[in-house]
Order: structure tokens, then C-alpha cells, then sequence
């Protein structure tokens, strides 16, 4: 999959095509979805660090969410 083998190229198209949406919603609307979005980055990320099962793995996650 393209994704996986260029994921730098690929977050940053992902970004520039999300980012239109923001224009198109009142500021307030803007903000929860941003905040939306980051919530559920953050879920997928300690979705496989508690997949990963290892102590450590999993505190970091924690911290960084």
C-alpha cells in the first residue's frame, strides 16, 4: 500500500486535503472538529500501544495523550 511506504508524503497530502473542510465551517465548529480529530489520533495510538501489551509502551502512550 502507497500509505505505509510513504508515510511522510502521505500525512501531508492527508493534511492538505482535510484542511479545506475548516474553511467551510464557523470557527467554533472549526475548533471541535480539530479537537475531534486529535482525540481520535490519540485513541488509535493507544489503541496499539495497549495492543502492544508492553508496560512500557503503553506509560509512554499514556503520557503523550
Amino acid at each position: 500500500m502507497l500509505i505505509s511506504r510513504l508515510p511522510v508524503r502521505s500525512g501531508v497530502v492527508l493534511g492538505f486535503v482535510s484542511l479545506p473542510v475548516h474553511f467551510f465551517l464557523s470557527l467554533e465548529h472549526s475548533y471541535q472538529l480539530a479537537v475531534l480529530t486529535l482525540v481520535l489520533i490519540s485513541g488509535v495510538y493507544l489503541g496499539y500501544a495497549f495492543k502492544d501489551g508492553r508496560p512500557r509502551v503503553i506509560a509512554t502512550e499514556l503520557l503523550a495523550a
